[in-house]
């Protein structure tokens, strides 16, 4: 299994579920015996930041640390960033960050599913 499989299942035991996050993301499961179910792999959050400045006429780039104030500021003022934001970079945040979590929730949901 992969590395940070095998670590989790070290710490927490099976059925796991890890997702990795860098250049790419990617989420690998293993079911109760420990036998890998598979995985998936996608572009990572920087990809997906500069793609749209590189591939698009107008957009401009989201840095990293961009993404981290405006995620640190809604943690600190306990408010959501808005599904509907006013601010280009903003909305460009909002939009990739809901789409990981969206891919999150479905990828633990099937993996429950299979793993009771």
């Amino acid at each position: 299994p992969p590395p940070t499989l095998r670590g989790a299942a070290e710490i927490h035991g099976f059925p796991a579920l890890v997702f990795d996050g860098g250049t790419a993301t990617t989420y690998t499961a293993a079911d109760a015996a420990g036998r890998i179910l598979g995985g998936g792999i996608g572009p990572g959050l920087q990809v997906k930041f500069r793609s749209l400045s590189e591939y698009t006429d107008a957009l401009p780039h989201v840095t990293p640390d961009e993404v981290l104030a405006k995620v640190r500021e809604a943690v600190d003022g306990k408010c959501p960033l808005p599904v509907f934001s006013s601010e280009t970079k903003e909305a460009i945040m909002v939009d990739v960050l809901s789409e990981l979590a969206v891919k999150g929730r479905n990828v633990i949901q099937h993996w429950l599913d299979e793993v009771g």
